[in-house]
């Protein structure tokens, strides 16, 4: 993480000093957080730091990537195990696994699978 912030810092002193940009997506990140509170050091080197290892090893890196957000809001997390308990309580033998039912009723599950997928 370390290597990608001293990246992103680097980019955005040529940038500054040389006038001097690429104008790729990192750039494009840079430029923008003149504008947007939102993007930061930080943001940004996790944002990069995911692209890098989804454009090698989508699927692990988005399981990472899912861990590590439930994580950080783990409110997102209870609701997922409040919503999976709801099914399971409501099945007679717990042991036989999820239906297709179970599965589209699970509107949060669904939502947190799309926002991760972005």
């Amino acid at each position: 993480m370390k290597t990608m912030r001293d990246i992103i810092k680097e980019r955005q002193h040529d940038a500054e000093e040389t006038k001097k940009q690429r104008y790729d997506f990192l750039d494009h990140l840079i430029d923008e957080m003149k504008s947007q509170s939102f993007l930061t050091y930080d943001f940004i080197t996790y944002v990069m730091f995911a692209l890098m290892f989804a454009t090698m090893e989508t699927i692990p890196a988005t399981l990472t990537l899912a861990i590590k957000f439930m994580k950080e809001h783990p409110l997102v997390l209870q609701e997922l195990m409040r919503e999976h308990e709801v099914i399971m309580k409501k099945k007679e033998d717990a042991k036989c696994g999820l239906t297709w039912e179970d599965y589209k009723s699970m509107t949060f599950t669904m939502n947190v699978e799309y926002s991760e997928g972005r």
